[in-house]
């Protein structure tokens, strides 16, 4: 399949939770390289970063690749005090001139009103600074690298007239993006299948396909993207190859289905232990998992595949790694061991769960 690969990507909540550092995870990602004979070039992502001190610890640690995720400075208007919303929109106000009568590109068309822009400066103004620090302190260390933007973790949708208004935001400021990472309609909930209706997905993606390549050339970024099957069709068809997918998140998962296949006791009592966990795991995912629907004594003899076509424990499982193989973990020699010792395992799961997800794509 013709995809650059990025190999080396972790956040700093993924990293936080299994006691990693940036730089293990590119080291890892290297001598992965070498055990394979691979040749062929990777990126390395320093994922949902949100502070210049993680940023800086990235850099250092050799990544050339960065997400920025500024949704602590993203706002719901309606929770700001009169006099912060005053001080926003007065700072933005030399803006205004840029955004008024239509925006029209293709079938897209839409007027630009004083309360849009208002909503505009007032949910996403925080959060384009925050941005604009983080690549000024890149430009300052590197001299070449990625920089994508992701306004994906939030509730609301993002619509045209917020895409258009933060892409155009980030050529005024200066800033080079390759990706722009945008809340689509319906639910990219981790380590299941889109849940949402499919033609207001594929509308919504056409008007910001629309706007991509009129305010272009970036691509459009789909992130928590393992596993949504029945929306990869209509993204590859829309966006063709104009995109970046964030789609190994269930390589972990994946890990655990080969635990199971090897030592049934042992992933059951795992599985215990993520059930035990979940509301502490859950904290900052957006998942629907009901562990309480999980019946572990009927699982002692059940097919892999069958256990784990099961929402609930794809879910549970997904948000545990930092219970089973985080630092100080109890499971955690355990779990590498069986692994390490039965790596083609591992390796046949993942290659036949990966290549799912890169067949759909490269169609």
């Amino acid at each position: 399949y013709h995809f650059f690969p990025v190999l080396a990507q972790q956040s700093i909540r993924e990293l936080e939770r299994t006691g990693r550092s940036f730089s293990e995870v590119l080291q890892s990602a290297i001598l992965g390289a070498f055990q394979e004979g691979y040749t062929g070039g990777f990126g390395a992502d320093a994922d949902h970063i949100k502070d210049i001190p993680s940023l800086e610890k990235a850099i250092q640690a050799g990544f050339t690749f960065f997400t920025i995720d500024p949704s602590g400075a993203i706002n719901r208007p309606e929770r700001l005090s009169v006099q912060f919303r005053e001080q926003l929109l007065k700072r933005y106000k030399a803006y205004w001139k840029y955004y008024q009568g239509k925006f029209s590109a293709g079938k897209l068309e839409f007027e630009w009103t004083e309360n849009c822009l208002a909503e505009l400066v007032l949910t996403y103004g925080e959060a384009l600074e925050m941005v604009e620090n983080c690549y000024h302190v890149l430009k300052g260390k590197l001299a070449e690298f990625d920089f994508e933007v992701s306004v994906d973790e939030t509730s609301v949708p993002t619509t045209p007239q917020a895409h258009v208004f933060i892409a155009d935001q980030l050529h005024r400021r200066g800033i080079i993006f390759h990706n722009l990472a945008l809340r689509f309609p319906g639910a990219f909930e981790k380590a299941i299948d889109y849940k949402g209706d499919l033609k207001e997905f594929e509308n919504s993606l056409v008007a910001h396909q629309i706007i991509r390549e009129k305010l272009g050339p970036y691509k459009l970024s789909l992130h928590s993207g393992s596993d949504k099957f029945s929306a990869y069709p209509i993204f590859k068809k829309t966006v063709d190859t104009g995109f970046h997918i964030k789609s190994s998140g269930t390589s972990w998962i994946e890990a655990v289905k080969a635990v199971a296949l090897l030592d049934r006791q042992f992933f059951l009592m795992i599985l215990s232990q993520a059930i035990s966990d979940f509301e502490k795991n859950a904290a900052s995912y957006e998942i629907s998992a009901n562990p309480a629907a999980i019946k572990i004594e009927e699982l002692t003899s059940k097919e892999p595949e069958d256990i784990f076509a099961d929402f609930n424990i794809r879910q549970v499982i997904h948000i545990a790694y930092g219970s089973i193989i985080g630092q100080g973990s109890p499971h955690r020699q355990n779990f590498f061991s069986l692994l390490q010792e039965n790596e083609e395992i591992y390796t046949r799961c993942l290659k036949k769960h990966l290549g799912k997800h890169l067949q759909l794509l490269a169609e």
